[in-house]
């Protein structure tokens, strides 16, 4: 989640400011918290250490110089105190102007974002506040791509060999994601065999000398607490299983493998979900389909994988009827 911090002058932007708060917090793609000090205009709040640690807290600063906000003591202070932050620690500062001449001293420095998209005197707070949302998109939209390739096996009874790129397009490696498996519940990723004789739900990470790289770490089969509600199961009877692992590192493209086990004569097409949570950019959650066409011999076709944005997400398992 990216947490903004909107400074303002309460009496003469106090509008504009709930009005920005409002657009944020809808922003598509990425999730926005935006921080208004004082939480309502008609309030007031004369606290610096508080505001001092909102602003800590942030990664984005947002400040309402305008004609009349430029003179107000509060917002010339927060402001000094974020420059300091971009410096330190990288705050990035945005500023909504009405008249470009009076930004001077920090606010004409490379780390203030002084684009003509955020004049509030000719484009007015709606075209202002989008223009903040597609900067924020482009800014931190999360950097990951994946794609799910499936093959199948005949070894030990019916199997499908799933194959799990994942990119990584930004310039930093990512620490300590997360990725879950949504599938039928008569469909289950196969266990292996550790040296200690107990069996672990693994997924195998390749690299780039097509070798095991190392085994990601079995977690738990149940999702994060704020998606369990998120699934609708359609037949209601239907059941749904989950595997969450842990990806220590993510850097360029890494692949992984996996085995799934499955009883074919059950399921003739199934959705498949996969959520990849990252620190800091948050969770995506991609969604397809598996039909399993059975001409003589068992063929599996993927449907389109991609990211899916609705809040609700319907799982379909689609049974064939048991031979008599």
């Amino acid at each position: 989640m990216i947490r903004v911090f909107i400074s303002y002058d309460s009496k003469n932007d106090g509008e504009n400011a709930i009005t920005l708060k409002k657009e944020l917090e809808n922003t598509n793609s990425i999730k926005v918290e935006a921080i208004l000090c004082p939480p309502k205009p008609d309030e007031v709040i004369e606290n610096a250490e508080k505001i001092a640690r909102c602003i800590d807290s942030c990664h984005v600063f947002i400040s309402f110089y305008t004609n009349k906000g430029k003179d107000n003591s509060w917002v010339n202070q927060e402001l000094g105190y974020a420059y300091n932050h971009v410096r330190q620690n990288g705050l990035k500062i945005i500023c909504i102007y009405t008249n470009r001449k009076e930004l001077r001293g920090c606010l004409d420095a490379k780390y203030v974002n002084t684009s003509n998209a955020f004049n509030l005197e000719e484009h007015g707070i709606k075209t202002v506040s989008t223009n903040i949302q597609k900067y924020l998109i482009e800014e931190y939209k999360p950097p990951i791509e994946l794609e799910l390739a499936v093959g199948n096996i005949f070894e030990e009874g019916a199997k499908l060999e799933c194959i799990l790129t994942i990119t990584n397009n930004s310039p930093k490696n990512i620490f300590h994601g997360t990725l879950n498996f949504v599938m039928p519940h008569h469909i289950s990723i196969e266990p292996k065999k550790n040296p200690n004789g107990r069996y672990d739900y693994i997924l195998k990470r390749f690299t780039s000398n097509n070798k095991i790289d190392e085994l990601l770490n079995y977690v738990s089969n149940i999702l994060p607490k704020p998606h369990i509600k998120k699934f609708k199961i359609e037949p209601k009877e239907g059941r749904i299983r989950h595997r969450t692992f842990i990806l220590e590192e993510l850097y360029g493209v890494c692949a992984y493998h996996t085995t799934w086990v499955f009883e074919p004569h059950k399921t003739k097409e199934f959705d498949l979900g996969v959520y990849i949570h990252v620190p800091f950019f948050g969770t995506t959650y991609y969604g397809g389909y598996i039909r399993l066409k059975d001409n003589g011999k068992l063929k599996p076709e993927i449907g389109r994988f991609e990211p899916r944005n609705s809040d609700i997400q319907t799982i379909r398992i689609r049974t064939q009827p048991t031979p008599q």
